[in-house]
């Protein structure tokens, strides 16, 4: 089954990111619940981004992108890259949440118990 479906993505790159909306096309795949995507369409970006490669998140995909004056070109999304992405930014924000809390009670000697992964 086939969806053009209008979607909410960030763009990254050139030492810039911000939300974007794009059009693409989503479509199923053999196993439940997982889609590819394809014919990519950013229709609204930031302004003020410079020309350059860009990397397009979007639910659960990754597709690079090319700016060029007011053009946005997207390449072949893929499904396998995003979740690395997403990993590393989760990765960042918990040692940034970590960071806050030794600062704000490491000097009162209080320390948060280790947590302990149940998977």
């Amino acid at each position: 089954m086939q969806l053009s479906m209008l979607l909410q993505g960030t763009l990254r790159g050139m030492g810039c990111e911000g939300a974007c909306e794009l059009m693409a096309r989503r479509i199923s795949t053999s196993q439940p619940g997982r889609f590819r995507y394809t014919d990519v369409v950013i229709i609204r970006a930031p302004s003020g981004f410079p020309d350059g490669d860009y990397t397009l998140l979007f639910d659960g995909a990754v597709a690079p992108v090319r700016h060029h004056g007011i053009l946005w070109t997207a390449g072949t999304p893929t499904s396998s890259d995003a979740s690395a992405i997403y990993a590393e930014t989760l990765e960042e924000f918990a040692a940034e949440i970590l960071r806050e809390v030794m600062r704000v009670h490491a000097p009162q000697g209080y320390l948060p118990p280790p947590t302990r992964r149940t998977h």
